[in-house]
């Protein structure tokens, strides 16, 4: 089965310790079915707070799954960041009106400037993450002082 064969994307378990550690919850929107997204999920000891298949809304390019993610999770679009590899992801992302970031895995796409941020690989964006984040405590250091 496809699941058992799946590999994963190069710096996602650090990229999702990373989130884990700031407290940043994370969810997978597949067009998959649920079996099989758990089935890869759980092949790769990896943990999601949520995860949504074609089951619960229609698949992407539609945004309903990431709008009720925004409800559930009761942040503004803009304070979520829609991570994929494919041109569906970035168009639920825009449909939702939410910031993507297109993961090339070193491929030539020609949709990346759909993507609000592009990356080879997802160590790029924990790089991004951690920047903003240094970046974001200095400006309030600098706002007490």
């Amino acid at each position: 089965m496809d699941a058992r064969q799946s590999s994963i994307m190069p710096g996602c378990y650090a990229l999702l310790s990373y989130l884990r550690q700031q407290n940043i919850p994370t969810a997978v929107v597949t067009r998959n079915c649920i079996q099989a997204a758990k089935l890869k999920i759980d092949h790769h000891c990896l943990q999601f707070n949520r995860i949504v298949s074609r089951e619960d809304f229609p698949p992407k390019p539609a945004p309903d799954a990431l709008l009720d993610i925004i409800q559930q999770w009761q942040l503004a679009p803009q304070n979520i960041l829609y991570v994929g590899d494919y041109l569906y992801d970035l168009q639920a992302a825009y449909r939702a009106n939410m910031p993507s970031c297109l993961v090339t895995n070193g491929e030539d796409l020609p949709f990346t400037d759909q993507a609000s941020i592009v990356v080879q690989q997802l160590g790029g964006l924990m790089n991004i993450l951690r920047e903003q984040a240094y970046m974001l405590s200095q400006e309030h250091a600098r706002v007490e002082v």
